[in-house]
């Protein structure tokens, strides 16, 4: 899986529309996200994270008021994350909108994603929108990891190293194999 680019909206620390467009920096090889504490580094991990499976890992999978932003305030701006990321020849936009409350109203607004292949042209073809439970099996099909794998072994969230390290040689093996697609070697 290769991340093309991740949008937030009213998301975190970001207040408004941040994009970080990852393919800038595609002929370097090997790039470092760095910035002084609560510059809003894991913010973007954590869109990551939240676009592709609907939950934030520093947030133990809360997906409602706790990730809009703090500096919306009462305003009836959207919370929203657009990935674009590649799996193999093809390419998708994955978006998603968590469960919040917009200011005056009772009742929160009801968690959103969509999930569609980006041909090349730019056009969309919808693989699975609304039903959150579709995209994320969707999402799951393509990237072919869940949520706790992706965390486990491509975020690997601070601290999460020692987890991974004691986890059942069984757990591991199985992810492992997954991952490298290794099986044809039992």
């Amino acid at each position: 899986m290769k991340i093309h680019s991740v949008s937030m909206k009213g998301f975190g620390p970001y207040r408004g529309t941040e994009t970080v467009d990852f393919d800038t920096f595609r002929d370097e090889g090997l790039f470092v996200i760095t910035g002084k504490t609560g510059a809003g580094k894991t913010s973007i991990l954590d869109a990551i994270t939240f676009a592709l499976f609907g939950d934030v890992p520093r947030y133990g999978s809360v997906t409602d008021d706790s990730i809009r932003s703090k500096y919306l305030g009462d305003s009836p701006e959207e919370t929203r994350v657009d990935l674009e990321f590649s799996q193999g020849d093809k390419r998708y936009r994955v978006s998603r909108i968590p469960t919040y409350t917009k200011p005056g109203n009772k009742n929160p607004t009801q968690t959103w994603a969509e999930i569609a292949e980006v041909n090349p042209d730019g056009t969309e073809k919808v693989i699975a929108s609304r039903k959150v439970n579709e995209v994320a099996k969707a999402v799951t099909g393509i990237v072919q990891l869940n949520a706790a794998q992706f965390k486990q072994v491509i975020l690997l969230a601070q601290g999460a190293f020692q987890d991974f390290l004691l986890a059942k040689s069984d757990d591991r093996r199985a992810l492992l194999r997954r991952l490298f697609n290794s099986t044809r070697f039992d």
